[in-house]
């Protein structure tokens, strides 16, 4: 496998808007967690916290939602890449 690592998940033509921050993006496959024997170990209990976060903040504050007056998030980081904050509004 050859190419940049910060590149990864971000090829147009597998995915569309690759640049774009959309929490509701069809889920596919991909190497946010590694691959093969490089394959991060800790991964299902990330997904499971991760899921359990979200859920009890969108049961608790059901208004929560982006910003729609805020630029859309930037996503930097060349290993843990993510949006350094993300504006929201709450009703």
């Amino acid at each position: 496998m050859s190419g940049n690592l910060g590149s990864a998940n971000h090829d147009e033509i597998r995915w569309e808007a690759p640049e774009h921050f959309n929490i509701f993006r069809d889920r596919k496959p991909h190497i946010g967690f590694g691959h093969g024997a490089h394959v991060c170990i800790g991964m299902h209990l990330a997904r499971l916290e991760s899921t359990m976060i979200f859920d009890t903040l969108v049961d608790r504050l059901p208004g929560l939602r982006l910003d729609p007056a805020a630029p859309s998030p930037y996503v930097s980081g060349t290993y843990f890449r993510s949006p350094q904050h993300l504006k929201v509004v709450w009703d």
